[in-house]
């Protein structure tokens, strides 16, 4: 029972860092749509292995209600979120690239949830284009064809939010260039929190991440520092592959393993770069 009790501990402390009500299994989704692991084809992978890291149940819930910020809670229950309009096609494409799990790096669960969200709020427009483009919502100038998904780890309180764009001609290029540009200039991500939280430490800051080359073009960074007291990182990636935009954020509670997130980062910059499509539009 004590085992079962931490598992299902370690479960919502990724569940309110990827903005998903706590406690999400397979069944029905708000919707319509299908919880994790029913498209993804991974109903043998076991939430239990969150457990992972875990220290005890209730020291992981104090971890759980500190890290939960900002609109952490509100994220979508779908297991693929994308846009309203686009080209169906294209779109369909970018959905079977997130649901290709079968090489996915260790340390990943290839239940899928939805669309993450950041558990605090920007404390820049730059940090918060950058982030948004790794999330449920769709933030200026992305493109209509669009999808969100969101990978949990193994670790406390790890994830991997994920967001895939499609751009015609050299429109992923341009739109690159500017994400990359605010990520540079995102300095400090979180500060200090107002109201309610007030005596909770909130800082995250951002510093260089070195990291392997994939794709065609990339550009990663680190944001570290404590949120809402707890310690708290979070790696950026930026990757394009042709015309198709991936933005990734691997998060967690204390350090991050960066060995991960280049494996993660090699793994989505593999299938958007080989997947078919990925010439000009028709």
């Amino acid at each position: 029972m004590g085992r079962g009790i931490r598992a299902a501990a370690v479960i919502a402390v990724w569940g309110v860092l990827a903005g998903l009500p706590a406690g999400c299994g397979t069944g029905p989704a708000a919707g319509g749509g299908t919880r994790a692991g029913a498209h993804a084809g991974s109903g043998a992978v076991s939430d239990a292995g969150a457990e992972t890291g875990a220290g005890t149940g209730a020291r992981t819930d104090v971890r759980a209600d500190a890290v939960a910020g900002g609109d952490a809670g509100a994220g979508t229950e779908t297991v693929l979120h994308s846009g309203a309009a686009g080209t169906g096609a294209d779109r369909t494409r970018l959905r079977g690239l997130l649901l290709q799990t079968q090489d996915l790096p260790e340390g990943f669960s290839a239940r899928l949830r939805g669309g993450w969200r950041p558990p605090f709020r920007p404390a820049a427009g730059d940090c918060r284009r950058v982030l948004e483009s790794a999330g449920h919502r769709a933030p200026q100038g992305a493109s209509d064809v669009r999808v969100t998904a969101t990978y949990p780890g193994h670790g406390l309180g790890e994830l991997a939010g994920i967001g895939l764009e499609s751009h015609p001609g050299e429109g992923a290029e341009r739109r690159f260039a500017a994400l990359a540009a605010a990520l540079d200039r995102c300095r400090v991500a979180a500060v200090p929190a107002t109201g309610a939280a007030a005596d909770r430490e909130t800082l995250l800051t951002g510093s260089d991440l070195a990291l392997d080359a994939v794709g065609d073009d990339m550009r990663a960074r680190r944001l570290h520092g404590r949120l809402n007291g707890y310690p708290y990182e979070m790696h950026v990636v930026l990757i394009r592959s042709g015309r198709t935009l991936v933005s990734l954020v691997h998060a967690g509670i204390a350090d991050v393993d960066a060995g991960r997130t280049q494996r993660l980062a090699g793994f989505l910059a593999d299938r958007a770069g080989g997947s078919a499509g990925d010439g000009d539009e028709t």
